[in-house]
């Protein structure tokens, strides 16, 4: 297994055939499932570690002004994970009170905590507030009635809260439509006209400082035309309300290949679209980035075994025991993720199947007409790129367990 240079090659892929047996971290997976019950996460801490560095590698090149690299704990917060980029020095992007105790657990500090999303309650923002003498790094601000009871409540408690504005570009992303977050008839974020007419009104939020300017259009994305679209737009805003701000949050978003066919935006290539994107006095802020998917996806699987294969007419079915509770992105967005036998054996040949789970749903279907040798009971599979948005968007649907999560560190697998 190969790690190579973060400056110069893409996301760590832990998964090798070594003699017919397909490793993950160096573990051989089948011999793995003798002791742990499937379906069940894996992930690889040197992965996922690997994966934040080619953004901290890449900040470090570009000779950034202090940058923050905000780890999207959406995307996976186990807590051995977050817990590894903490001691590098990572930030996190938080959209829940959950999630700001993970991060506060992980030994995350409070000042490289932003939090983002647009239904924050009195109750989040309040503990957002308490958790260090001032609070976290940031709030993006989504909306007015947001921004004014963040006011009160740092009022009633003899503070002031840092803010940023979250803005929406009206600009929609080339990624799947269910992940664009920029358009006018999108939830997220404030419109041009909005922020312009609410930084009129910040004069009478005295407990409130504006410290920043944040963007966030879409997840999965592998062009960057909308987002230096976007940027420039942004760059057009903070000029426009002529304030003193301390940094530019760009989001996240950048996506990786589960096609498996070697088209991977690297990020290095994401900080130089978006530094050419910016103005010479913009570049000389804080640089605040929110990867999340690009972190954490390509260092876990999901492992799951073969029940049964069942033929209808001319359509073959190989049926496992991972459902579509235990990891819904097939079923929610039609993603492709590749599906990999654990034993390579020579001589039996391939059939076309449809990949199955036993959830009382037609969309618990993991593959159609995947070119795969042919499975059999008991067989062993994984299910690449699960890192991000599996465990955690995984549900108890038909009264099913929660699939159990284990990290590969240091040589030890971690429960």
């Amino acid at each position: 297994m190969r790690r190579g240079n973060p400056l110069k090659e893409c996301f760590f892929n832990p998964v090798e055939y070594v003699d017919g047996h397909l490793k993950f971290d160096q573990f051989d997976v089948v011999k793995l499932t003798k002791k742990l019950k499937t379906p069940f996460y894996l992930y690889s801490e040197n992965a996922f570690v690997y994966n934040y560095d080619l953004y901290r590698l890449a900040a470090q090149a570009f000779h950034l002004n202090d940058p923050l690299i905000c780890y999207a704990l959406k995307a996976n917060p186990n807590l051995h994970l977050l817990k590894s980029i903490a001691k590098k020095g990572a930030g996190a992007d938080i959209v829940s009170q959950g999630e700001l105790a993970y991060a506060l657990r992980a030994g995350i500090r409070p000042d490289k905590i932003i939090f983002s999303g647009v239904g924050k309650t009195g109750q989040e923002i309040f503990e957002a507030l308490n958790c260090s003498p001032e609070g976290i790094y940031s709030f993006n601000v989504e909306s007015e009635d947001e921004l004014f009871l963040i006011d009160k409540i740092a009022s009633s408690m003899h503070k002031v809260a840092r803010v940023a504005f979250r803005f929406n570009p009206n600009i929609i992303a080339k990624t799947h439509r269910n992940i664009q977050t920029g358009g006018k008839y999108h939830k997220f974020g404030i419109l041009e006209d909005d922020i312009c007419r609410l930084d009129q009104k910040m004069s009478l939020c005295r407990n409130l400082k504006l410290v920043g300017l944040s963007i966030h259009i879409g997840s999965q994305l592998t062009e960057f035309s909308a987002l230096k679209q976007s940027i420039k737009k942004l760059v057009k805003l903070k000029n426009t309300i002529n304030r003193e701000i301390e940094f530019i949050d760009f989001g996240g978003g950048l996506g990786i290949d589960y096609q498996g066919k070697n088209k991977r935006p690297h990020p290095r290539d994401y900080l130089k679209e978006v530094l050419g994107s910016l103005d010479e006095k913009s570049k000389e802020l804080r640089l605040v980035f929110e990867p999340g998917r690009s972190i954490s996806a390509t260092s876990g699987v999901l492992v799951t075994k073969v029940i049964r294969n069942k033929q209808s007419a001319d359509f073959n079915f190989t049926v496992v025991d991972a459902g579509l509770n235990d990891f819904i992105r097939p079923g929610l967005y039609h993603s492709y993720h590749q599906i990999l036998p654990c034993k390579l054996t020579k001589g039996i040949k391939k059939i076309r199947t449809n990949v199955v789970g036993p959830v009382c749903e037609t969309t618990d279907q993991f593959a159609a007409n995947l070119l795969i040798q042919t499975p059999s009971k008991e067989d062993v599979l994984i299910i690449k790129d699960t890192g991000a948005y599996g465990q955690i968007m995984s549900s108890n649907y038909n009264l099913r367990l929660k699939p159990c999560e284990y990290v590969i560190s240091k040589g030890k697998i971690l429960a």
